[in-house]
């Protein structure tokens, strides 16, 4: 049974590191449900990384340092995605 996935979101919001050797299972994922758009949420400093990317379909960038109101916006961003596998 293969479920299909509209929306599928990575979160990587360590360090650089991290972000590539989470590339491996990108390129699963596009193999897995190729009509799926990925999306990346990134620290703000990776993301520029996978901008051009063939394995992510958008970027997300969140800044560990953005006041609580700014927090809350940046949820609501996440929620309005409406991603089906996180």
């Amino acid at each position: 049974m293969n479920k299909q996935y509209n929306k599928i979101g990575v979160i990587r919001i360590d360090k650089v590191g991290d972000l590539l050797l989470t590339t491996p299972a990108l390129k699963s994922i596009k193999q897995q449900w190729p009509n799926s758009k990925t999306i990346l949420i990134s620290s703000h400093q990776n993301s520029h990384i996978l901008r051009n990317s063939e394995l992510v379909d958008k970027i997300i960038t969140y800044d560990k340092k953005i006041n609580f109101f700014n927090k809350i916006k940046f949820l609501i961003q996440l929620r309005n995605e409406n991603l089906d596998l996180c």
